[in-house]
């Protein structure tokens, strides 16, 4: 099957798994076009092409609304030495098993925390989502960020109150990336090469991160409350931590 130029990926730019996609596909040099939307704003173009939540990739008649699909769909397509999975059943059973865990791991447990702490502020939440963006949004984000904060922590069980049981979570699942780490034959998740395990992790732990060179996380460490601050800092001083900012630096460019 060959790849159409007028791909389109729907996403939320500061999404996690919106990142997961777009990074795929930057990484495999393919072709495609990102329609980026606003909280709750993404609804006018998920839900008609069959999904609600994001992102969706559109190619052609294909309509698949779920990262680990995208990234898939996206690794047949790769020209050769631009692919994520490994051709050994071996490795590629390791990188699968890893981006599952992180998907169930990393993924949830990052979300949640980054809500549970900043939407207690939904406004100063906005404007920090803001940074960088054009007039318009910069203008709306704070406004829509406290109508939707209700919603999105009732969702993600982002309360205040369990903020720690997510800290804590976060820190046992980059536990775990360590020792995958240490067990590695070679400087990456899986062997001597960046896989779909590395790339995985190191866009789902974004949101503890706070990563240079983010493509829609515009928020420097630096900026933000002190709590989300000392985790972000503790977070990135572990080996998954330095690990994940490895991969901004060395891979993630368009």
């Amino acid at each position: 099957m060959g790849y159409k130029s007028e791909v389109r990926l729907i996403t939320m730019p500061f999404s996690h798994y919106s990142e997961k996609a777009r990074w795929a596909l930057d990484f495999s040099g393919l072709p495609y076009q990102e329609d980026a939307w606003l909280p709750m704003l993404h609804l006018l173009a998920t839900v008609p092409a069959g999904g609600r939540s994001v992102p969706v990739l559109i190619d052609g008649g294909t309509v698949l609304p779920d990262s680990t699909d995208i990234l898939m769909h996206v690794d047949r397509l790769a020209p050769a030495g631009r692919r994520l999975l490994p051709e050994g059943p071996a490795e590629r059973a390791a990188v699968l098993d890893l981006e599952e865990y992180c998907d169930r791991h990393v993924g949830t447990a990052s979300r949640s925390w980054i809500y549970s702490e900043m939407l207690s502020e939904p406004w100063a939440m906005g404007r920090r989502l803001g940074n960088g963006r054009p007039p318009l949004q910069k203008a709306i984000l704070p406004p829509l960020m406290t109508l939707v904060s209700p919603g999105i922590i009732r969702s993600y069980r982002a309360q205040p109150e369990r903020r720690d049981e997510w800290a804590r979570k976060l820190r046992l699942a980059f536990d775990e990336i360590g020792r995958r780490l240490a067990a590695s034959s070679g400087p990456y998740l899986v062997g001597d090469r960046f896989t779909a395990a590395d790339l995985t992790f190191a866009a789902l732990a974004a949101p503890a991160l706070l990563p240079p060179g983010h493509p829609g996380m515009r928020t420097p460490v630096e900026t933000a409350p002190e709590r989300v601050r000392s985790l972000v800092e503790e977070l990135r001083a572990t080996p998954a931590g330095r690990h994940a900012l490895r991969m901004y630096t060395e891979h993630r460019g368009r």
